[in-house]
């Protein structure tokens, strides 16, 4: 994947470091801003694979803080 860090939506949060484990698995550190209900989420046709598939709809992640 290529261009992705500016791409992670974050409500009640900041993205913080993105970090490359494999060539299949990425992992991003999110902190939050307290007790809230966070939502993370990558906005669609913002990245793509070496194929050059792109994600087209992405269902957001809601966690609630407490």
């Amino acid at each position: 994947m290529q261009g992705l860090t500016a791409d992670i939506e974050v409500t009640n949060g900041t993205v913080g470091a993105f970090t490359k484990v494999s060539d299949t698995e990425y992992t991003v550190v999110i902190s939050n801003d307290g007790t809230c209900t966070q939502i993370i989420g990558v906005k669609p046709n913002s990245c793509e694979d070496d194929s050059g598939n792109t994600i087209s709809s992405v269902t957001p992640l809601a966690i609630d803080v407490d």
